[in-house]
């Protein structure tokens, strides 16, 4: 089979096979120019000048291109690498006539012109030429097909001349005495003038034509029918070709009516040559082995693959040559094959595999298996597969013969084996986990049957724990070791693995899970996150802060979020440990956390201050920590950057000092601003110390209660702006105010005594 295939794509390849532009050539008429013309798709090519007025053109012995001058009657040799011309001699024509076309012979190495008496009506007559002085010898004339204008031989010798009209024609011409017969009408042009060409390619099995549309002024390339001459065309032509040519060549081939036959059969060859006038041929495994004919008959005797090779020489006595490899397949009858090889105790349900061995000549092989029923047979040439029933035991045979075209071989000798009942199908179950230590897991099979032994496999490996079937599901018993177990069931002749596997897996306690991870210096406001990479065998995980009032933590497996505590610093440690069902592990190591406490910085100074004056501000001071200090009012004369400020106030009114701090973890705050009252201190003999004036309490709701050394002569509340909102006339050392119907806020008291005016800053809360 595989040399058909073979055979077959060589034949494709000869058929797909393409001319090449430069195996076809074209004159201009009235320009002279020698061009390649592509046989596809008309594409031309020029080459050069070589003669106008060329009536015919062809390629003669050893591939020389041979033309005519239809008006100097001069028979030339063209070089078709650059279209020089070679003069041979004078051709003369019979009288009144042109001549219009040649034509080369190759199986006989005779070069034909034929002549017209003109290209519109008259007789025409066919020639022989000697090609080496241009010399003609008449063969005949006829008038029956006036005005030929070109002709043109097929690889079968048969010569065709297209005769021009209103509807040009096709005819078959006797190259014996130049008598005509019509083959048919043309039809796709009219047909005047000296445009006009013919050749046959050889190589692709195709006449072509070059012609003038006499009708539509056109140039065009086309193909012939040689079954009825009519044309198809292949592409436009862009000057007024006078002749076409093609390299016919010399070539040796050869085909048979069969490739592929049995002893004694016979293969006719056919010779597929171009321009042989012998052959030579030679046959391998053949009846008869050699043969000069044209066309032999071979008989073969043996069985056998046969190469086959012809040689033809022309009339020059050159010669070709063609060998095909393996090209005569020679079959016989196959011999019988041997007994089919395999297991012969089988099983119920068991799939087994048979061969026998190859057998020469055989295309085919034929199973059978005696009862049918006894098992499915899948064939495959020499190979058979048996899937052998569920419900059927007893003796079967196999056997198995080759075949070919040629006939069918003798049966195997019988292969005679056994069917056994398999055990039945059951489930193994059970397995699981169980913790480091534990006991173990069971496992079972659901069912069993008297007679069979089942045995317990650890990763396809038998463990010795057999088990006799009851008739009922079966134990194991508790297992321990690691691993995936099955279940083979077996009787005298049969074994079966039962369905399911079950894993054995022991749960080990969590490993201790890696160090946390995060920031290790964090503020008592902030919220911190900490993850770790966890530990295996771990199903989940607990997180530890401690201590625990460090913070608030937030659990989200190997993550965890502390929310520290404000009222927190110090050193907090955070670990974490894993759990599954068999425990908790170890904890990790602990990640060891700095809380640094948030600053709250509270100023210290007088909040009542004559402008002008410079007053000392100041908090508690903290090792590393930075202070920026924001003044209104003044200016910071000294201390920015420390606890402890100097203040330049300016003008009266008010002002408010504020702070804030850094400690030097990073950890900021900020102080309540400190509200200074802004005094002139003019004509008042200024401010009187603070031992001479008690105000109580501060801040103060519904009552404020101030107390003096002199008398109390007034007391005004006023705004921050100055705007005075509550004034009393007492006239004691202490005196009660009502604040009720004060909003919350700052206010001012100005408070007069017998000898001073007194100024102090009272908050009035809900």
């Amino acid at each position: 089979m595989k040399k058909q295939i073979t055979l077959l794509l060589v034949a494709i390849s000869l058929t797909l096979s393409v001319v090449s532009q430069e195996n076809a050539f074209v004159i201009e008429y009235v320009s002279g120019n020698l061009r390649t013309i592509d046989l596809t798709d008309a594409t031309l090519n020029t080459i050069g000048n070589a003669s106008n007025n060329i009536g015919a053109l062809e390629f003669g012995p050893e591939e020389v291109l041979y033309g005519i001058n239809s008006t100097t009657n001069q028979f030339i040799e063209i070089d078709t690498s650059d279209a020089s011309v070679t003069n041979i001699g004078s051709i003369t024509p019979p009288a009144s006539h042109i001549w219009t076309g040649l034509a080369y012979d190759p199986n006989t190495a005779i070069m034909y012109a034929i002549s017209a008496q003109g290209t519109a009506s008259g007789t025409s007559t066919l020639h022989t030429v000697d090609v080496t002085d241009g010399s003609v010898t008449e063969i005949g004339s006829q008038s029956t097909a006036t005005a030929i204008s070109c002709i043109a031989i097929d690889a079968d010798g048969q010569m065709y001349g297209l005769q021009l009209g209103t509807t040009p024609k096709m005819y078959l011409i006797d190259k014996s005495d130049g008598s005509v017969s019509l083959l048919g009408d043309v039809t796709s042009f009219g047909g005047a003038g000296m445009g006009y060409g013919m050749d046959y390619d050889t190589e692709s099995g195709t006449m072509y034509l070059t012609a003038y549309d006499s009708f539509s002024f056109e140039n065009k390339l086309y193909t012939v029918d040689l079954s009825d001459g009519s044309a198809s065309e292949v592409g436009d032509l862009d000057e007024w070709t006078g002749a076409l040519a093609i390299i016919s060549g010399f070539s040796c081939d050869f085909s048979a009516d069969v490739t592929e036959i049995c002893t004694s059969g016979t293969v006719n060859f056919t010779d597929e040559s171009n321009g042989a006038v012998s052959w030579s041929w030679t046959f391998e495994g053949g009846t008869p082995s050699s043969s000069t004919e044209q066309n032999p008959s071979v008989v073969y005797n043996t069985a056998g693959t046969y190469d086959v090779s012809l040689e033809v020489m022309n009339t020059l006595g050159d010669t070709e040559s063609e060998t095909k490899t393996n090209y005569i397949y020679t079959a016989e009858t196959p011999a019988q094959c041997d007994m089919p090889e395999g297991e012969t105790e089988v099983c119920t349900g068991q799939i087994v595999f048979y061969s026998t061995s190859e057998v020469s000549w055989a295309e085919e092989y034929e199973w059978e298996i005696t009862p049918e029923e006894a098992a499915i047979l899948t064939a495959n040439d020499n190979e058979a597969t048996l899937e052998f029933a569920e419900d059927w035991t007893g003796d079967f045979t196999l056997k198995v013969r080759a075949s070919n075209a040629c006939g069918v071989g003798e049966w195997s000798d019988n292969m005679n084996g056994t069917v056994s009942l398999s055990p039945s199908l059951f489930e193994t179950e059970g397995g699981g986990s169980y913790c480091l230590n534990g006991e173990g897991v069971e496992i079972t099979v659901n069912g069993s049957e008297d007679g069979i032994n089942y045995e317990l496999y650890l990763d396809g490996e038998p463990t010795g724990n057999i088990i006799a079937g009851t008739g009922s599901e079966i134990s194991f018993g508790l297992i321990t070791e690691e691993g995936y177990y099955t279940t083979l069931a077996t009787n005298d002749n049969c074994e079966e693995q039962m369905d399911n596997q079950v894993e054995v897996e022991i749960i080990y306690p969590p490993l201790e899970p890696e160090t946390p991870t995060g920031p290790v210096v964090v503020c008592n406001d902030e919220t911190s996150e900490y993850e770790s990479e966890g530990a295996p065998d771990a199903d989940s995980y607990v997180w530890v802060l401690d201590p625990e009032n460090a913070g608030e933590i937030t659990m989200d497996g190997l993550t965890v979020t502390v929310a520290w505590n404000t009222g927190y610093s110090g050193t907090a440690l955070v670990s974490l440990y894993g759990l599954n069902d068999c425990g908790e592990g170890n904890a990790s190591m602990a990640l060891e956390v700095t809380v640094d406490a948030v600053p709250e910085p509270e100023i210290e100074g007088n909040d009542q201050v004559c402008n002008n004056s410079t007053e000392v501000y100041s908090t508690a001071e903290i090792d590393g920590a930075t202070y920026t200090w924001d003044i209104s009012g003044g200016e910071i004369s000294d201390g920015q950057g420390t606890n402890s400020i100097s203040v330049d106030w300016e003008e009266p009114g008010d002002g408010y000092v504020s702070l804030a701090m850094e400690t030097e973890a990073g950890c900021s705050g900020n102080s309540e601003d400190f509200y200074v009252l802004i005094d002139d201190c003019t004509g008042i003999g200024g401010f009187s110390s603070a031992s001479e004036i008690y105000v109580h309490p501060n801040p103060a709701k519904d009552k404020l209660y101030i107390n003096a050394k002199s008398g109390i002569r007034e007391v005004r509340f006023t705004d921050l702006r100055g705007n005075i909102l509550l004034e009393t006339m007492p006239a004691a050392v202490s005196t009660q105010i009502n604040t009720s119907s004060l909003n919350p806020g700052i206010y001012v008291v100005q408070i007069v005594t017998e000898n001073d005016i007194i100024i102090r800053k009272v908050i009035i809360e809900d």
